[in-house]
């Protein structure tokens, strides 16, 4: 006879929360692919952002957090989001 496994026995097993688990067999995608889709700058922009900033900073020119705000203003604008 095949015993069902409980969720909170898996997670035990495999040392995650039970509710991480639950929810990725309910719907099937992950908290980082999740939180991805509500960020307003893609990996790669985030990427290009970070590079200008330490780039700057290593120049002797750090950006202020108006400037930052301002560029990611300007990475959106330039792809109409």
């Amino acid at each position: 006879k095949d015993k069902q496994i409980s969720a909170r026995e898996l997670a035990r097993l495999y040392e995650v929360d039970p509710c991480t688990l639950r929810r990725r067999a309910a719907e099937g995608i992950s908290m980082t692919d999740f939180n991805e889709k509500k960020q307003k700058l893609t990996p790669k922009e985030e990427r290009v952002l970070v590079d200008h900033i330490l780039m700057s900073a290593d120049r002797g020119f750090p950006l202020t957090h108006k400037s930052i705000i301002s560029h990611v203003n300007g990475i959106l604008k330039s792809r109409g989001g």
